[in-house]
């Protein structure tokens, strides 16, 4: 996510003069980049600093449904760090590049808006659904697989936060608000969009129940929340954008006005 927040960054500070792209305004525009700083933040100021004084000493929920174990036992690596490596390059490196620059390239312009409009609902797809996963996981207190059964740690740190795995919220997020995007954009790399995002998405959940880190219905249920949060973000968020829809709120004598184009 830091590296992802750079380049928006770096795309921000090289933005011309040139027109809006769709409705939106510079004002707006630097709010939704505001909002990711702040959620990312905010995300990593809990992962580092309040970590261990939120996470629940014993497990809420210790024993894994049938289902869960047998799928571990079938899937889990006898080197489970190298699937937990890997698990890290496709979810925290390659998920991000993907779908952001698989957008940049999809695009054909050369306007840095245009490319911070299309990267901005992944991004906050990808926070939104980050910090979720931080409520949740601390909440449920769930014991992971390896802690359970006596296998390697890769999570030694946090033995009780298994529910719900947030590499593959992660990706799936960042797969589902990049296809949607380039779906609303009609973008004629749109098919590839979704099927290079939704691969690494679908290994990375695969590959951290490999890792022991994850049980199956742990894996299910982040990509149900990142698709969810990918879905929604540029459908609830970006409205101005890729439905061409613009809203304003204005004093008014009697209260406020509201105006806009639907």
């Amino acid at each position: 996510m830091r590296s992802a927040a750079l380049v928006l960054a770096a795309l921000t500070l090289s933005a011309t003069a040139s027109a809006d792209d769709g409705a939106r305004t510079e004002r707006e525009r630097y709010a939704h980049v505001v909002a990711v700083a702040a959620g990312a933040a905010v995300y990593l100021g809990v992962q580092f600093v309040l970590d261990d004084d939120l996470q629940p000493d014993v497990c809420r929920w210790c024993d894994p449904p049938g289902f869960d174990a047998s799928i571990r036992n079938s899937l889990v690596w006898d080197n489970p760090e190298r699937a937990n490596t890997f698990a890290n390059l496709t979810g925290y490196v390659s998920a991000p590049i993907f779908a952001i620059g698989g957008l940049v390239i999809a695009s054909g312009s050369h306007d840095a808006r245009h490319w911070i409009d299309d990267a901005l609902p992944v991004l906050e797809a990808g926070v939104g659904v980050s910090l979720l996963h931080h409520v949740v996981k601390f909440s449920v207190g769930r014991e992971r697989p390896a802690h359970h059964f006596g296998g390697v740690e890769v999570e030694a740190a946090e033995p009780n936060l298994s529910f719900f795995s947030g590499h593959t919220a992660l990706a799936f997020s960042l797969a589902v608000s990049a296809g949607t995007v380039a779906h609303l954009r009609h973008y004629r790399a749109e098919p590839y969009i979704w099927a290079g995002g939704l691969a690494l998405a679908a290994a990375t959940g695969y590959l951290r129940i490999a890792a022991d880190a994850h049980y199956f219905s742990d894996v299910t249920t982040g990509a149900i929340m990142g698709s969810l949060f990918g879905y929604a973000v540029p459908h609830l968020l970006h409205r101005d954008v890729f439905f061409n829809e613009h809203v304003t709120i204005a004093p008014a004598p009697n209260g406020v006005s509201i105006a806009g184009r639907f």
